[in-house]
């Protein structure tokens, strides 16, 4: 449907509803606030995270997917970007350093409050290993309900050795070993290639 057509529809609407441009711009900003995660809100890891910043265990039609949640620590939700619908953004397999570079450089259309991180240490076992889901009110380990929700979109979950980063002058750095029945804390050289995915934090302020 071209612009002008759209346009056109657009209007036939507002006279229907008997809205001026203003006042509609008013709904849809009022539309877009109540869409908004709240404080308190039960985000968990395996939820589809969508463009309008609505968070569902299931797909849901019309909708697009911004990321899949893999993690919700001390008030932020972490997403998976590789499950993205709107960019095509995949996983790479870098050394240590090309991989602190690629996330560093990252270029991401980040909306107020969202930044694009890399996983420390800590966050990285609370991800594959740890129980680390006592704000999502579940003692089930993170992994599982990310992955299961991987599979709904037919897209590749993590798998095999993943970065994780700190400050840290050895030549050899943590990286967490993703399989399908246990997730192992490693170890690789810097110099030698693992996994690495974009990840998209978000801010949800308490009050």
């Amino acid at each position: 449907m071209e612009t002008r057509e759209k346009i056109a529809k657009l209007n036939d609407v507002l006279a229907y509803l008997g809205l001026s441009p203003e006042e509609a711009i008013e709904l849809l900003e009022l539309v877009q606030k109540e869409n908004k995660p709240k404080p308190g809100c039960r985000i968990k890891p395996g939820m589809f995270w969508f463009e309008d910043d609505t968070f569902s265990v299931n797909k849901i039609e019309g909708k697009k997917i911004k990321a899949i949640v893999e993690l919700v620590r001390y008030g932020y939700i972490y997403g998976d970007l590789t499950a993205s619908e709107l960019f095509d953004i995949e996983e790479k397999y870098l050394n240590w350093y090309e991989a602190k570079d690629y996330l560093a450089n990252f270029s991401y259309p980040c909306k107020n409050g969202e930044k694009i991180v890399s996983y420390d240490l800590y966050q990285i076992q609370d991800l594959a290993i740890a129980n680390c889901c006592v704000e999502t009110d579940t003692s089930y380990f993170c992994y599982p309900y990310v992955r299961e929700a991987f599979k709904k979109i037919n897209k590749k979950y993590r798998h095999g050795k993943n970065w994780c980063f700190h400050d840290c002058e050895r030549d050899w750095m943590t990286a967490i070993e993703f399989t399908d029945d246990i997730n192992i804390i490693s170890y690789s050289k810097k110099k030698d290639p693992c996994f690495v995915r974009p990840v998209l934090a978000f801010y949800l302020p308490r009050h």
